[in-house]
């Protein structure tokens, strides 16, 4: 009886399908690893965009480092479309900052901010209550970012689950717009304002200071 072997089998070339596949299996991968690293490709480019920021970085004194693991811990990795990213870097170097404690971040913060989230208060809630309302969030904001960053023991006022922190800023947005947002939601669970909008004017990049305030806020308009 004679003994017969199998001939050996031609590899299959490599299609565009294999790729395609292969990134899929990448992106599962990168689910599961969304708090281990991000994904090589934007890791890449957000050292490319990293060092196009340097000037803010050195101004901040944030490292790469610290910014990919800042955007790791916020789950950047599972957000959709992180590369978003790229484009609000030194918003992220802010935060950053500011979860360190650095007093002039903070400062720089609320300069640039709080004129037009003290509006937006102030039309949710009302001139006195807005104005109010917007002093504890601010208050709370601190409070719960340097707590959780351990620098702190003071508890914030607002309830557990809706003062925000630093901490969760992924950065796919701007940090002017996530911060409206999250006083927006605390704002609907504290005072029961539900159906809050933000106003169109948080929706530009830069903003204006001139806008006129909300009719019956103040009786006056802001230069």
């Amino acid at each position: 009886m004679t003994r017969t072997t199998d001939a050996p089998t031609a590899k299959r070339p490599r299609t565009s399908h294999d790729g395609e596949a292969e990134s899929r299996k990448g992106v599962r991968r990168g689910g599961a690893r969304a708090q281990g690293a991000l994904d090589p490709a934007l890791s890449s480019l957000l050292r490319r965009q990293f060092f196009c920021c340097a000037e803010f970085a050195t101004c901040r004194r944030v490292g790469l480092e610290e910014v990919e693991a800042h955007l790791i811990n916020a789950g950047l990795s599972i957000t959709p479309r992180p590369q978003r990213v790229l484009s609000h870097l030194p918003d992220v170097m802010q935060a950053i900052a500011c979860i360190r404690g650095d007093v002039t971040a903070w400062n720089d913060l609320v300069n640039a901010h709080a004129w037009c989230l003290d509006r937006l208060c102030a039309e949710q809630l009302g001139a006195n209550d807005g104005l109010i309302f917007a002093r504890r969030f601010w208050r709370d904001l601190r409070r719960a970012t340097v707590t959780a960053s351990g620098e702190g023991r003071s508890q914030p006022s607002l309830p557990r689950g809706v003062a925000p922190r630093l901490q969760q800023y992924s950065g796919v947005r701007p940090l002017r717009l996530w911060l409206a947002d999250r006083m927006i939601g605390a704002a609907a669970t504290t005072n029961g304002t539900p159906g809050a909008r933000r106003p169109a004017m948080l929706d530009s990049e830069e903003g204006s200071r001139t806008l006129p305030l909300l009719a019956g806020s103040f009786g006056a308009s802001a230069t």
